[in-house]
């Protein structure tokens, strides 16, 4: 997905990165502020115990940068591609790890534009699309489905969940968990040393606190 971003088809990733234990019992907590534009902050009520939980965002917060990470390849020159090798090529090549992507090699880097919290399934048709899901057809209205490669999904939304399933593990959308939702839009080159720069697969440049 990584790559869709890269292309323009992907606008918008959602993430559960530090959200684990309200993610335990979902249903238990409560959202009561959202404070990510001014300081990438989140507090949850537990409606058991009245405690409150606060949660930083580990992405960072509105203006804040990141850079599509993907798998590379390089030579003993130094030189990088970012398609795999023809067969007949590959010994004179050594695959990069999206996770080991530096910065500087980013084709295209983001700038984070909006950020807020809400449970999974409270995705709309539009966010689905920004997700940077496939559709075969806008007219029959049937998009991929992730998880079968033989079948195909009637909503984005739908598409949407099988590829989370896809990701985290059969039916792990169900439990409705509580996501980060994190927009950005492309960021002109000129700009890339003014701002915290963080990663995505989407990893992290100076002064930044995560990865996507």
């Amino acid at each position: 997905m990584a790559r869709a971003a890269v292309a323009g088809a992907k606008t918008e990733t959602r993430r559960t990165k530090k959200l684990e234990r309200i993610n335990l019992e979902p249903d238990r907590y409560k959202l009561l502020d959202i404070l990510t534009k001014e300081l990438g902050l989140v507090i949850f009520s537990d409606t058991k115990t009245n405690e409150l939980v606060t949660i930083k965002c580990p992405y960072g917060k509105v203006g804040d940068g990141m850079y599509g990470r993907e798998t590379t390849w390089v030579n003993d020159h130094g030189d990088r591609i970012y398609e795999a090798p023809k067969k007949e090529y590959k010994k004179f090549w050594k695959t990069i790890p999206s996770l080991f992507m530096p910065a500087e090699a980013a084709r295209v880097k983001f700038i984070i534009s909006e950020m807020w919290i809400e449970r999974l399934r409270s995705i709309t048709e539009k966010s689905a699309i920004n997700e940077g899901i496939t559709c075969f057809s806008y007219e029959d209205n049937s998009w991929k489905d992730y998880l079968n490669e033989d079948n195909y999904e009637e909503s984005p939304q739908g598409s949407y969940f099988s590829l989370w399933d896809s990701i985290n593990g059969r039916d792990s959308h169900k439990p409705n968990p509580w996501v980060w939702v994190i927009k950005w839009k492309e960021l002109e080159p000129v700009l890339g040393s003014e701002i915290n720069m963080h990663g995505s697969s989407y990893c992290t440049g100076k002064n930044s606190q995560g990865c996507l």
